[in-house]
């Protein structure tokens, strides 16, 4: 990895349409440091004065920490080891920053930060372009697929994600429920009623049934897009490995899904209030069973929010992030009191072409072509024709049958003949 990057000439005079001079960037990475969200504590800081330090093109509002004992040091100490963070510096003094965050086991990326810093003498579109265009080198150096990252529709740098090849595939909706009212024993009943049939807690051994509901309820240009195996879908919606958690340096969290019989209706994941992180639920519905989310929906949120109130106190906010095509989960969301609070559009940049498919195809057609295939008992099928002998051959019998009429009509007149003198 490289870790020392310059591009850039200092222009002797500033440029006529901004007044700014474009900046000599100079990438380099900064490691083990959360610099993003130490400038993003600082900007809401100054915001509450009237002021504002930089311009967040893209930052996480509700960051999501799985269980480990990682966490614990995430939330006390500005350290990411797990975080991949390069500065635009100009003179020395930053232009801009990045920040991408790995996930476990994939061939992506998701770029958690973009920051423009404000400047008065500097044009900082530039260094955001020049950060854009690192990011996705390094990322195929590392052999990385896709690039993702999130930004809402208002923001002034969708051309400029645009020329760096990322396109919207999906909206992603926030959803707040703040001060939760607490369920009738009625009403809680009449739910687990309608749901007990199907309910269960999630196993190891639904990551097919999870992936035939993900495939049914996700539509094909988001799987085009996302292009997630089946083992990468497995490990979106399973529980962690370990079954067991340290009570006091990790939130709870539980998941169930909705067990027809001959395939999975519904998934839902919660994890309760944790520190300053609120209440958050993740939830999936199988097209044919849009019924079932409402009770799901409160039988999931009715257990999270008893073990928060134990644990943080009452009257934590709870969160979901649910995508546009999940319209039933949504209106679920709605019936029970939530409120749209923001949409981003989801983009993506795909660093690889796939030609593997086709590949394969064309090597099954010519093992098929070059080698004969035995049929059932003692029967023998002769090998495939490749698609220039059979032209050939089908223009052979076009021309040999005027022949072939002519034969057979002489035949028929011989046949006559001794017929009559019979």
């Amino acid at each position: 990895m490289a870790d020392f990057y310059q591009k850039g000439v200092a222009l002797p005079h500033p440029d006529t349409r901004t007044g700014k001079r474009r900046c000599i960037v100079m990438i380099r990475p900064v490691m083990y440091v959360d610099l993003p969200g130490i400038f993003f504590a600082l900007d809401r800081r100054a915001r509450a004065s009237g002021h504002s330090l930089a311009d967040f093109v893209t930052f996480p509002q509700f960051q999501e920490n799985r269980s480990g004992i990682m966490n614990f040091l995430v939330d006390k100490l500005p350290l990411r080891p797990t975080l991949r963070t390069w500065i635009s510096e100009d003179h020395w003094r930053i232009q801009g920053i990045i920040q991408i965050q790995e996930h476990a086991q994939s061939s992506s990326w998701e770029i958690t930060y973009l920051v423009s810093l404000r400047s008065r003498e500097v044009d900082t579109t530039g260094s955001l372009q020049e950060l854009l265009e690192h990011v996705i080198n390094e990322a195929i150096f590392h052999g990385m697929q896709r690039i993702t990252l999130r930004v809402t529709d208002e923001t002034p740098y969708n051309d400029l994600l645009h020329k760096a090849g990322f396109q919207v595939y999906t909206r992603e909706h926030l959803y707040v429920l703040q001060g939760a009212t607490e369920q009738t024993a009625a009403q809680t009943a009449a739910d687990y009623q309608a749901i007990s049939p199907y309910v269960r807690k999630t196993a190891r051994s639904d990551s097919w049934g999870l992936t035939r509901m993900h495939d049914a309820s996700t539509p094909r240009r988001v799987q085009f897009a996302e292009i997630l195996s089946s083992e990468q879908i497995a490990r979106r919606y399973l529980p962690p490995a370990r079954p067991w958690r340290m009570p006091l340096l990790e939130p709870m969290e539980i998941s169930y899904v909705l067990d027809t019989g001959d395939k999975l209706a519904g998934w839902a994941r919660a994890r309760a209030a944790w520190g300053n992180a609120p209440e958050q639920i993740w939830m999936k519905i199988h097209p044919d069973y849009t019924d079932l989310a409402l009770p799901f929906l409160r039988f999931t949120r009715n257990i999270i929010t008893n073990y928060s109130k134990s644990a943080a106190g009452a009257g934590t906010p709870v969160i979901a992030y649910i995508r546009d095509y999940d319209s039933s989960v949504i209106d679920a969301l709605r019936a029970e009191g939530f409120i749209h609070s923001d949409t981003r559009s989801v983009l993506i940049r795909h660093l690889t072409a796939m030609v593997s498919a086709d590949w394969n195809l064309r090597r099954s057609e010519r093992s098929r072509v070059n080698y004969n295939v035995k049929g059932l008992g003692s029967a023998h099928t002769s090998p495939i024709e490749t698609t220039k002998e059979f032209l050939h051959a089908a223009s052979d019998n076009r021309r040999s049958r005027p022949s072939l009429e002519r034969a057979s009509s002489s035949n028929n007149r011989g046949s006559e003949k001794i017929n009559a003198q019979t």
